[in-house]
């Protein structure tokens, strides 16, 4: 008898809640209204905020709206209200709301600009996480709590300002700098190359699998600007994206990816030192990505390769990070299989056919590493070949059709598809752009043999 009661008492509860609650457009923006309360809250236009792209371009929300003549107050937002809408640039919020739902924008890749509520007090979990062209935000004094990954994976957003008294430890990307204190009245503006000018077909529509990739490590490494030597165009750019397909695409965790721009040999040994304890924590199960794209140098002498940090010199191998020791400790670590891929040369020339060092007259074809342990290379060039960049679609050569291949297939191709896709694509391409020869190249630890074609990143 009481089972009986408290399933009627349920029923009129839902009941009464579809009663006085309902969902409406109203001038290209959806609410959920209380009819009770008459309050409104922001929402999604589908069942599932992943259905439709409905919020774009410039999205200002009211604080009051009327419906049926009748007014509501806008006091909420939605947990993920305008998540995944890709075309969303920038929304103004009312005074009248005082917390940012969970995953309330994520994934919203184009959004550039939120002018938050004054009276605004909470930001919860992931609420902006993956706004990557988000490169400022101006919390509000009444500002309390901004919970855990807030901000997680806003690349562009490198430092910000809040007396917020509770912040968690993970609420931002480890490359951005939080100060406690409020807003100065000036401030340096960030450089102007901070977001890429192009937006290439491979950066948005990125397929959101809902893949969970628990297993898989990865570092990126992407060295764009250099102390010494000249720049590698799109470089950062390069591991933005290829970080994001790692998130939204083959589903890993963003606290099992570290990604460092412009990385110093002591930041690059750190990355590696981190990734072997971290894989040790799997007991065997781990797979490992590791991603660079910046400088490759050859030893003349020895006629092996080296990436360059971008503290290096390009006439000081000494200054660089041997190719022989980050694969030994690749190779030592004990996973499931490690892959990497190079969108570097190693002949001496940069993304433009130049010498990286301007006393190098000629281009040099380095020797094929021998590998151990469980490893696969996939590398941007063969012997003395330059690896270009794809300047309309503003992405390295190799990495623009990396990612064509994981967009296309959802991250479901094999390392074998991807390896053909890429190698057919960058080599078609260059001959008919650059008018030069552009191969990448495969390598792999006779342990692997061909076992490495079977090989899915997901």
């Amino acid at each position: 008898m009481k089972r009986t009661s408290a399933v009627i008492l349920l029923l009129i509860c839902v009941c009464f809640a579809y009663a006085v609650e309902q969902k409406v457009q109203i001038n290209g923006v959806y609410f959920i209204l209380n009819e009770e309360f008459q309050t409104a809250e922001v929402t999604f236009k589908g069942n599932f905020y992943y259905e439709f792209d409905e919020y774009q371009g410039d999205v200002v929300v009211p604080s009051r709206v009327v419906y049926n003549n009748t007014a509501y107050r806008v006091i909420g937002l939605s947990p993920a209200a305008f998540a995944n809408c890709k075309s969303l640039k920038s929304v103004h919020l009312p005074n009248t709301i005082r917390m940012i739902s969970r995953e309330c924008f994520k994934n919203c890749s184009a959004l550039q600009s939120v002018v938050l509520p004054e009276k605004l007090e909470v930001i919860r979990t992931e609420a902006f996480a993956n706004c990557r062209r988000l490169t400022t935000i101006n919390f509000p004094s009444s500002i309390t709590t901004i919970c855990d990954k807030a901000f997680m994976g806003c690349k562009q957003l490198c430092k910000v300002y809040t007396l917020a008294p509770q912040i968690s430890t993970c609420a931002f990307d480890a490359t951005c700098t939080v100060y406690n204190q409020a807003l100065p009245t000036q401030l340096v503006p960030e450089p102007e190359d901070r977001v890429p000018a192009i937006i290439s077909d491979v950066d948005t529509n990125i397929p959101q699998t809902g893949k969970h990739n628990e297993t898989t490590l990865v570092v990126i490494i992407a060295n764009e600007h250099y102390q010494e030597v000249a720049s590698v165009p799109y470089a950062i750019h390069d591991g933005e994206i290829f970080y994001e397909y790692c998130i939204n695409t083959l589903g890993i965790p963003a606290e099992h990816i570290r990604f460092t721009k412009d990385a110093t040999r002591n930041n690059m040994r750190r990355q590696l030192n981190w990734l072997s304890a971290a894989v040790s924590a799997f007991n065997g199960e781990a797979k490992v990505i590791f991603y660079y794209a910046g400088h490759g140098i050859p030893n003349e002498s020895t006629k092996k390769g080296y990436l360059l940090p971008s503290d290096g010199f390009g006439d000081d191998i000494n200054s660089a990070y041997a190719l022989d020791d980050i694969y030994a400790t690749l190779a030592a670590m004990p996973t499931k299989s490690v892959t990497v891929f190079l969108d570097a040369c190693f002949s001496g020339s940069n993304r433009n056919g130049e010498m990286v060092v301007n006393t190098r007259g000629v281009a040099l074809s380095v020797k094929k590493n021998v590998l151990s342990g469980n490893l696969v290379v996939f590398s941007a060039t063969a012997d003395d070949q330059t690896a270009y960049p794809i300047n309309n679609e503003g992405h390295g050569m190799f990495t623009y059709y990396l990612l064509k291949k994981l967009q296309e297939t959802k991250g479901d191709a094999s390392m074998g598809e991807i390896v053909e896709y890429v190698q057919n694509s960058v080599n078609k391409r260059s001959i008919l752009v650059n008018s030069k020869s552009q191969t990448p190249s495969i390598n792999v630890s006779p342990a692997i043999g061909n076992d490495w074609k079977k090989i899915v990143l997901k």
